[in-house]
């Protein structure tokens, strides 16, 4: 195999490596809560109910996702690369409703530091909602529709809310309810 083909394929291993061993963290719903407090700043609220793993080909990775959701997220900088104009504060897990919950504020001095828009600084508030990766549920505004998914905020309000599904419950996913009892134990 001449010395092309070989790295090809070592590249190719390392990517099929990162894909496959990358984690699967997942919640069943996330709330948006984002405190208009003045001209364009403010805070916003994150609450992510019922955080779980997803299982890869049937195979329990609760483990190594939990230790990414500590390590990576909780005492890391995963958030602040998210809102990377924002400062991320107060990220916390707790048990509520016999699952495991996480929150955090993120305090912003733009609204697109959270990507809120506002056309002209004039017109109502909107929020592009990734249909990919999470569902519309509800808010205190008006949804676009799956062909316009955007949420519009009238420009008056200064409290605006939203609420997403990710992932249901189901044989596919592990809590990370009892990782975090231990861990909390630790």
């Amino acid at each position: 195999m001449n010395r092309m083909k070989r790295r090809s394929l070592h590249i190719f291993s390392a990517i099929f490596l990162l894909i496959f061993l990358s984690s699967c963290l997942t919640c069943h719903k996330k709330e948006y809560i984002f405190e208009i407090t003045g001209k364009e700043s403010g805070k916003l609220t994150i609450i992510f109910h019922n955080i779980m793993s997803l299982k890869e080909s049937g195979i329990d990775m609760s483990e190594k996702d939990f230790n990414e959701l500590t390590s990576e997220y909780l005492q890391g900088n995963k958030l602040a690369e998210v809102y990377p104009n924002a400062k991320v504060r107060n990220a916390r897990l707790y048990e509520k409703n016999g699952v495991l919950n996480g929150k955090i504020q993120v305090y912003f001095e733009k609204l697109e530091d959270v990507k809120i828009y506002q056309h002209e600084g004039k017109g109502p508030y909107m929020l592009y909602l990734d249909m990919f990766a999470e569902i519309y549920e509800s808010s205190n505004g008006s949804f676009g529709g799956k062909d316009m998914p955007v949420i519009f905020w009238d420009r008056n309000l200064k409290k605006l809310s939203l609420i997403t599904r990710m992932e249901e419950p189901s044989e596919k996913t592990v809590s990370l309810l009892d990782r975090y009892k231990e861990w909390k134990k630790n």
